[in-house]
């Protein structure tokens, strides 16, 4: 626990240095004197080593130690005895599988203290601790250490966060989260809080409607509370990553599910939100990505039923990530999409019009308003009734 409360804090005080160094390049007193006020979000909270989102770090890391001595000694001997010291290899496997971006932590403050005013090499990857400038029923501050737990399991999980949806001001609705992230152009984190668990996926490529997956390598599944923390990344055994169909595009003729999922299968993806949000699952396994539970309860290692499966949905929230270029290149791409697809629906209703319109003239429709040009003939300014006597 030592080890990840220490990393929180080395990485809360480079985010420190290096926001403290660019307000420095700026010759505005008022701006500077404002970023001094910010300062204070930077401090972490108060007994930050008691936070869940650190010890779930931490059970990763006692958990992936005591399953490696288990296999190299072949013990029979809990868990707990054998993960009282961890060593330097199981550090380095738990950042390989969990936790890629921990080992950034100290080179990237040593860089702040000592280049500050310098970017780093481009043959280096630094933390950028993940940045929240809008309200979130998942992150209470914008130091929580779940920021944290997300910055440490890829580089595009750094910079800012971008709410693009939330289930707390904009409702469960699928259509409001489908406009949320049809056209969004860059990568996005989907976070789903059910009872005790926090869990949901992260993907690199860009969402679309369609009867098939789609994607990239880049994506994974991830649990984040209880603990342990675990991610469960792509295993090169199929690329069906991800998954958005909605009833409307197909009548529900395609026999599919209805939703948005990742893995398993068009009829039962492995992690799926039903475009009504009732029914929706988190399985354990699939051949898209690694092996392992995604809700609690099912950590034990227990034999799961379909029941098991099941969650309800408490808040769910979309943040679009990749930092602040990635962030609104990718909003700008959206607002194209949605001017696009408004540009269509005004040409269907003005083609409805003229249809319509041609139709009432025709007499394919019944109707009297152009009745009384049947009854009306002649030209150059003189007409004849029909039926008029001469």
């Amino acid at each position: 626990m030592e080890l990840i409360n220490l990393g929180y804090r080395v990485c809360i005080a480079a985010a420190f240095l290096k926001d403290a160094s660019e307000g420095d390049e700026d010759d505005d007193d008022d701006k500077n004197d404002e970023e001094q006020k910010e300062f204070g979000r930077f401090l972490p909270p108060e007994q930050s080593e008691s936070r869940p989102g650190l010890i779930a770090l931490s059970n990763s890391l006692a958990a992936l130690a005591s399953k490696r001595k288990q296999r190299r000694l072949r013990s029979n001997e809990p868990a707990d005895n054998l993960a009282e010291l961890v060593e330097e290899d199981d550090i380095f496997e738990w950042v390989e599988q969990v936790a890629p971006m921990f080992g950034a932590i100290l080179p990237t403050f040593l860089h702040c203290i000592f280049f500050p005013n310098k970017r780093a090499p481009p043959t280096r990857t630094s933390f950028d601790y993940p940045r929240i400038s809008q309200e979130s029923q998942v992150f209470p501050s914008s130091t929580s250490p779940m920021l944290f737990s997300f910055g440490c399991m890829s580089p595009a999980l750094g910079g800012e966060f971008y709410r693009l949806y939330t289930s707390a001001s904009d409702g469960l609705s699928f259509n409001r989260l489908m406009n949320a992230l049809l056209g969004y152009g860059g990568p996005t984190l989907l976070i789903i809080q059910s009872g005790k668990s926090t869990f949901g996926a992260f993907t690199a490529s860009p969402w679309k409607e369609s009867k098939d997956f789609y994607g990239n390598h880049d994506c994974f599944l991830y649990r984040l509370l209880p603990g342990p923390t675990a991610v469960y990344r792509p295993s090169g055994n199929s690329e069906r990553f991800m998954y958005l169909n909605s009833f409307a595009r197909s009548r529900g003729f395609d026999r599919q599910a209805h939703g948005i999922g990742f893995g398993g299968s068009t009829e039962q993806p492995r992690l799926f939100l039903s475009e009504s949000f009732d029914s929706c699952r988190a399985g354990s396994d699939d051949l898209a990505f690694e092996k392992g539970p995604i809700l609690a309860g099912r950590i034990d290692g227990g034999v799961t039923s379909a029941a098991d499966e099941m969650f309800e949905i408490d808040n769910l929230e979309v943040w679009g990530i990749g930092g602040t270029d990635v962030v609104k290149e990718s909003l700008k791409a959206r607002k194209a999409s949605r001017d696009v697809r408004q540009a269509y629906i005004n040409k269907a209703r003005k083609v409805d019009k003229a249809a319509f319109l041609d139709d009432l003239r025709s007499g394919m429709i019944e109707n009297k308003a152009f009745a009384h040009l049947d009854q009306v003939q002649g030209r150059d300014g003189t007409c004849e009734l029909l039926g008029e006597q001469k």
